[in-house]
């Protein structure tokens, strides 16, 4: 009777280890990364001889990440509107236009993070014995407040060669003492 049994189960057994797992199964919850959203805006700003203080105004609200300016002949708000630019430090690029008055369009690229659904789902039926799906979230969260540029996450400096050098100087005099 067990014999049989046994005979009777083991196909049964073999398909059960046959199971296909769905490769989000084994997807990582706990990477900063998955929780950025970044967004793109561009905003076009007429140039003329008053503009000079409405763009400093502007800037001094709300700082871009680059500036494409399109100048028309040797209109003088073009220069007045570069040496702004210049005094705040931002990147511009001069692209060619074929309207009639000058302007200048600032490209906003802001990168914001969303949170995540960090309760425990239960899963009865988790006979492969894996991880949750909303394991690691609380850690990816920790790690995106604890940054203040959140840029850093998608476009990391590079270390300087003054800070390689003066670690390994600190190096040097630890095997020197």
């Amino acid at each position: 009777m067990k014999k049989t049994l046994l005979l009777a189960l083991l196909p049964s057994l073999a398909l059960v280890a046959c199971a296909d797992v769905p490769s989000a199964a084994y997807q990582t919850h706990g990477n900063p990364e998955t929780l950025l959203d970044v967004t793109s805006e561009r905003v076009s700003f007429p140039l003329n001889v008053d503009s000079a203080g409405d763009l400093t105004a502007w800037i001094n609200k709300d700082r871009p990440q680059r500036v494409e300016l399109s100048c028309t002949g040797n209109d003088s708000s073009c220069y007045t509107a570069i040496d702004v630019l210049k005094q705040f430090g931002i990147p511009y690029k001069e692209v060619s236009s074929k309207a009639s008055s000058s302007s200048l369009a600032m490209i906003y690229e802001r990168v914001l993070a969303r949170d995540c659904d960090a309760r425990y789902v239960d899963n009865h039926y988790n006979d492969l014995n894996l991880n949750h799906p909303t394991f690691g979230c609380a850690v990816a969260v920790n790690s995106l407040q604890m940054v203040t540029d959140r840029g850093e996450f998608l476009n990391p400096a590079l270390r300087d060669f003054t800070d390689a050098g003066k670690a390994d100087a600190a190096y040097r005099a630890y095997i020197r003492n």
